[in-house]
């Protein structure tokens, strides 16, 4: 994604969305070895709350499915306090702040997809919403900004639903042409 168009998205960004935007870019180390900002994340959900001590120990490597430690660090961030007891999986985040009918800027999205879950942040929409750019993690293994089709589980597509992180409304999602590149196909 052009630089331009990254800088006009994190511009008054919501916290967590500017938190994850910061980040574009991180990815997992191919083969032996770890990214240690990917296990930082890890440590710093860790230190967020008593409950989440279990995580720094758990999370060994970024072979692990990070798209919900990469939320959970957004959150943490932004001085919010991730889903409980289990960020890092994705759809525990479903159940997390308030629900919304629809995409809006910095909204939580998360996706079904066979094995588990994906969950990311919604940086814009195409015209309609019929297509997500959503920012997260562990897309093509890394932290990114990618398309989704906005097609609900209810009519045969991934999305399971909106949040609404705790603590304040969201402005709606900012409106981008469709730069063509294909929907992820790629978040474990």
């Amino acid at each position: 994604m052009h630089p331009s168009i990254v800088s006009a998205l994190a511009a008054g960004a919501p916290p967590m969305l500017a938190a994850m935007l910061a980040q574009l870019g991180t990815a997992e180390v191919v083969g032996k070895g770890s990214n240690p900002a990917i296990m930082q994340m890890a440590r710093r959900v860790a230190d967020s709350h008593p409950k989440l001590d279990w995580v720094g120990a758990f999370y060994e490597d970024d072979d692990i499915p990070w798209c919900g430690l990469a939320v959970a660090d957004a959150a943490v961030r932004s001085g919010l306090v991730p889903v409980l007891p289990n960020p890092l999986s994705a759809r525990a985040w479903a159940d997390w702040g308030s629900p919304l009918v629809g995409p809006r800027r910095g909204a939580l999205v998360v996706f079904s997809r066979q094995g588990g879950g994906h969950v990311g942040l919604v940086a814009a929409v195409t015209a309609g919403a019929k297509r997500l750019l959503v920012a997260g993690g562990n897309q093509s293994n890394q932290i990114s900004l990618a398309w989704f089709d906005n097609i609900p589980t209810v009519r045969g597509g991934r999305v399971v639903g909106f949040r609404a992180p705790p603590g304040g409304a969201l402005p709606e999602a900012p409106v981008v042409a469709d730069d063509g590149r294909p929907v992820s196909r790629s978040e474990a």
